[in-house]
C-alpha cells in the first residue's frame, strides 16, 4: 500500500519503491515459514532463490539509472528504458518476475507458496485455507499493480527532460551489460524449466511428513 503512496509525491525515489515490494515478498515468506513440510520448506527456499535473483536485477537496474541520470526520482527517469531498449526488456523481465507473471521464476516460486499454504491450512479447515490464500493473493496483486505502475514511467511513459538530455552508457559497459543478462537468463529458465532447482531443493531436504 505504501507504494501507491510514493506515486503521489514530489519526489518518487525508485529505490524506495523497490525496497517496500521487499516488504511485500518479506510477507509471503513468513506466511510459509511455520509450514513444516517438504512442501513448505521448498516454497520457502524456492521463493527465496527467485526473489533474490528478480530484486538484485531491479536494484543493479535502479544503480544503473542512477549512476547515468544522476537521480533516483522516478519522474526524471520516466522513458528511460523506452530510449534503452535493452534496459526496458530487462526492467520488464525482473518486474514481471516480482510479479508472478507466467514464463518467469517468480510465477514458480508464488505458485509454491500457493500450494503450501493450501496444503497445509485446509488440513485445519478449508475455510481457513481459503481466507489465507484470498490475502496473499490480495497483498500480490497490490504488488502487481505498484510494478505496472513502476514499469509505466521507466519504459511506457515519454521520455523526461533529463534522459533525453543523457546519452545511455548500458551497451559501452560490457560488465554491466552482460551482469544483468546472466539474472534475466536465470529468471527466465527457472521460469521456464523450474523442474531442475526443484529436483535439486527436494533431494537437500529431510523427509518431512
Amino acid at each position: 500500500l505504501m507504494v501507491f503512496v510514493q506515486f503521489k509525491k514530489e519526489f518518487i525515489d525508485i529505490k524506495r519503491i523497490l525496497a517496500y515490494s521487499t516488504i511485500s515478498h518479506m510477507g509471503l515468506l513468513i506466511s510459509i515459514t511455520p509450514i513444516n513440510t517438504n512442501l513448505g520448506l521448498l516454497a520457502l527456499i524456492y521463493h527465496i532463490i527467485s526473489h533474490s535473483l528478480s530484486k538484485s536485477l531491479l536494484f543493479l537496474m535502479a544503480g544503473y539509472l542512477q549512476i547515468t541520470y544522476h537521480t533516483r526520482d522516478l519522474k526524471e527517469l520516466a522513458g528511460a528504458g523506452r530510449k534503452d531498449k535493452f534496459a526496458g526488456i530487462v526492467l520488464m523481465v525482473g518486474l514481471f518476475s516480482l510479479g508472478a507473471f507466467p514464463g518467469t521464476t517468480g510465477f514458480v516460486s508464488e505458485l509454491l507458496v500457493f500450494m503450501a499454504i493450501f496444503s497445509s491450512a485446509v488440513s485445519f479447515n478449508l475455510y481457513i485455507a481459503l481466507g489465507i490464500i484470498l490475502l496473499v493473493i490480495f497483498n500480490s496483486v497490490l504488488a502487481f499493480g505498484g510494478y505496472l505502475w513502476l514499469l509505466k514511467y521507466l519504459v511506457f511513459n515519454e521520455e523526461s527532460e533529463t534522459v533525453k538530455s543523457v546519452d545511455s552508457f548500458l551497451n559501452k559497459h560490457t560488465i554491466i551489460k552482460y551482469s544483468v543478462l546472466e539474472l534475466v537468463v536465470l529468471i527466465l529458465l527457472l521460469g521456464l524449466f523450474p523442474n531442475v532447482l526443484i529436483d535439486y531443493i527436494t533431494h537437500l531436504l529431510p523427509i518431512v511428513k
